[in-house]
């Protein structure tokens, strides 16, 4: 049967399957791939979360504190992000108040960072992991958020291997309004060859993307829109591998497995 957003809708979805964690004896050197959300948006939890379930597919949501206790509907709130890590889904930071970091001083770094992470660790969720906003990301940035995170996501539209790993410099190739599940599968035949790290970087997950920008490019809210069926038909060609060739892992599993890059 095929499981549709509809579907979603009339299911309790604190009640479905956890998905179950990656171990270190899963990995023999084999591709890597990992779902990571950023901006904490709903229908994360109504058009993308049952999918992780159906496929027993890792995913890191990457949340800002602040909209949690917000009045925003098209944020989760808390209880929905802890349904979300109670399913076996990592719950990363984003910045508390999804600030591009790069603009502020070192003192507004570490207040964005170490409110975001006790915000989320009031709710009893580990944070191990930033996204930063808007992958404005650099050095100075870098040497601040090291101290707080065991790894750091961006964006850089390229695989992570070993000659250019760096857990506090991740890269993403992100999902865009016009990237289709064809796309999506050459980044992962890429990734199988190579035996990299494949994060693919999404955002909202909405029923039917627009192609284009609807308010022109300078207000483009849709372009990192994407649909559930195209989550489906990735995961579907994801899982149709099989795990000794492609493991799929959140990001703080990731990190943990390619350890080895740092030697």
């Amino acid at each position: 049967m095929v499981f549709t957003t509809a579907d979603a809708l009339h299911v309790n979805i604190e009640f479905l399957p956890r998905v179950p964690a990656v171990t270190k004896e899963q990995y023999n050197g084999q591709a890597l791939v990992t779902f990571s959300y950023d901006d904490g948006y709903m229908n994360w939890y109504s058009k993308a979360l049952p999918y992780h379930s159906k496929y027993a597919m890792p995913g890191t949501f990457n949340i800002n504190g602040s909209r949690i206790y917000g009045d925003d509907p098209h944020f989760m709130k808390a209880s929905h992000v802890w349904v979300a890590d109670s399913l076996g889904i990592e719950i990363g930071a984003h910045t508390q108040d999804h600030k591009a970091l790069t603009t502020l001083t070192d003192e507004d770094i570490i207040y964005q960072v170490a409110t975001n992470i006790a915000v989320l660790e009031d709710l009893g969720i580990p944070v191990h992991t930033l996204a930063a906003s808007y992958s404005d990301y650099d050095e100075r940035v870098y040497s601040i958020v090291s101290d707080y995170f065991e790894g750091v996501r961006v964006y850089d539209g390229v695989t992570n291997q070993a000659h250019n790993y760096d857990r506090y410099w991740l890269k993403a190739k992100a999902v865009k309004n016009y990237t289709t599940v064809e796309d999506i599968q050459g980044w992962i035949d890429e990734a199988i060859q190579e035996r990299s790290w494949l994060i693919i970087m999404l955002h909202n997950v909405v029923d039917d993307p627009i192609e284009g920008c609807a308010n022109g490019a300078d207000e483009c809210d849709e372009l990192y829109d994407t649909s559930p069926q195209v989550l489906e038909g990735v995961m579907q060609y994801i899982n149709a591998q099989g795990k000794d060739t492609l493991l799929p892992v959140n990001t703080y599993e990731g990190i943990q497995l390619v350890e080895a890059w740092e030697q």
